[in-house]
């Protein structure tokens, strides 16, 4: 008759060592659960900045467009004055 081979069990008959090695292979399964939620949060968050940045960007563009088209506008007014001034110059000698 042969001899019987030792069987490994993991379960409620098992010794307390393999217990704490199966709760450490499910702790592992966490960790990885747990990398995966945080990288995808990184690239959630950074996707949120990036996007309100270039909205940011586009706004302070659209701002900057609008003061030098005033400033062109005043630019365009004092050259009219100053031709008009130059004319009641010329009209008064």
């Amino acid at each position: 008759m042969s001899t019987p081979q030792p069987v490994r069990y993991c379960g409620p008959t098992s010794s307390i060592h393999h217990h704490h090695l199966q709760k450490a292979a499910s702790g592992v399964n966490h960790v990885w659960t747990a990398v995966i939620v945080a990288g995808l949060s990184v690239v959630v968050t950074g996707a949120i900045v990036f996007g309100t940045s270039d909205l940011e960007t586009a706004r302070a563009s659209q701002s900057t467009g609008s003061t030098t088209l005033q400033l062109r506008e005043l630019n365009q007014r004092l050259i009219q004055l100053e031709i008009k001034l130059q004319k009641l110059q010329n009209t008064q000698t």
